[in-house]
């Protein structure tokens, strides 16, 4: 098994590539720890399960909780002013799941917290050393101590409590995960009135993970009572975006040298802002 303590760290020629960006042995051994703890969490949620079609299903709704779990723990970082200076929370495994997928996209990544107004997040590096000390090195199993995970549960029930919710933050992410025992609060993305409680996943496949979800809403104060489905959230979660006077959240990408290829000229970048202009025309309609 390797050890972290390599002595390619202390060869000058690799400690050169290190600082022109290039990953150290340590950093992708730590990476690749987490990788396979990665794959050890979807073999325990899918433990005893022989039907393929039912695995992928059982991983689908877990997932979609682990991105639920990812946006209470944002919200309560900004709710919570949490210093992210020096940050030492140790968040769940599925949580890291969501944060490392949503890193892969770095242009839709810098865009949603720029437009959530919370760049701060940005600099925020995810915690590679810290999470692969607590994966085991041959079972890859993450085991994360006492003290780590009761600070991020503390963290997070101060800010349920704060909202009034009724939920308690479990750090185990629901093990075992039992998706017909679950339910999501679905809310309106434009006057954030309450549209009813859905389960997680059904039978009949209408849940709110499932492709053909479906539910009546109750009505709101820009609609009234109707069928809700994934494409009626999404487009009115556009039109609320339409709405909003802020810039709309493709736009902020160009603002970042990083995120925007080298080679885009000021006349490519100004056909773009045109090809938004009718949609931000389109506000005083709404």
């Amino acid at each position: 098994m390797y050890k972290f303590t390599s002595i390619l760290e202390k060869d000058e020629k690799f400690s050169k590539q290190a600082n022109k960006g290039v990953p150290t042995m340590n950093e992708v051994v730590a990476h690749l720890k987490i990788l396979f703890a990665f794959k050890e969490l979807r073999a325990q949620i899918t433990t005893g399960v022989s039907d393929s079609a039912h695995a992928e299903k059982l991983w689908q709704c877990y997932v979609t909780v682990a991105v639920r779990r990812f946006n209470v723990f944002i919200n309560a970082l900004i709710d919570q002013k949490h210093p992210l200076k020096n940050f030492e929370l140790l968040p769940p495994l599925d949580v890291l799941l969501v944060w490392h997928s949503f890193l892969l996209n770095p242009r839709s990544y810098y865009a949603n917290f720029t437009t959530n107004l919370f760049p701060e997040f940005l600099s925020v590096p995810f915690p590679l050393h810290h999470v692969q000390k607590s994966i085991d090195d041959t079972k890859f199993v993450f085991a994360p101590t006492t003290d780590e995970s009761d600070k991020f549960c503390v963290f997070m029930e101060s800010y349920l409590v704060k909202i009034g919710s009724q939920e308690r933050f479990t750090y185990d992410s629901y093990q075992p995960f039992d998706p017909s025992t679950m339910s999501f609060t679905i809310t309106c993305p434009v006057c954030n009135s309450e549209l009813g409680t859905v389960p997680l996943s059904t039978d009949n496949h209408t849940g709110f993970a499932d492709a053909e979800f479906a539910f009546k809403a109750k009505r709101c104060e820009c609609s009234q009572e109707m069928v809700v489905d994934h494409m009626e959230l999404r487009f009115r979660k556009f039109t609320n975006d339409v709405k909003n006077t802020m810039t709309l959240t493709p736009v902020f990408k160009y603002c970042s040298p990083s995120l925007t290829k080298r080679e885009l000229s000021m006349s490519q970048m100004d056909m773009k802002v045109k090809r938004l202009q009718p949609l931000l025309k389109q506000k005083e309609k709404f």
